[in-house]
């Protein structure tokens, strides 16, 4: 996830605006916050979304943070159980061949 810090003159600054892009590009999700001074009517950089731009409150901007994480690559639900065996097991292997070298 990327998350723009929005400002009153945020929508000027070319490097945030080839952020938002290479993000797009690479199927991440964006998600902006208004900060200093920032607010609904403030101009946004090229690529985000007013829709994907919130208030700075903890209680908003976790809200956003809950949609956003299922979209895009955060999307495909991943078995934290089962990745959580087969590291496991992988720690253990790593252990025995360890044993054997010494």
């Amino acid at each position: 996830m990327v998350i723009v810090l929005v400002g009153k003159y945020m929508a000027s600054a070319t490097g945030v605006a080839k952020e938002i892009k290479m993000a797009k590009e690479l199927n991440v999700p964006i998600l902006g916050v208004y900060v200093g001074g920032g607010n609904s009517s403030s101009n946004l950089p090229a690529g985000l979304s007013r829709s994907r731009t919130t208030r700075w409150d903890w209680n908003a901007i976790t809200s956003e943070i809950d949609k956003v994480m299922k979209e895009g690559k955060n999307a495909k639900e991943i078995n934290w159980g089962f990745i959580g065996v087969v590291v496991g097991i992988a720690v253990i292997i790593g252990i025995i061949l360890g044993n054997k070298k010494a």
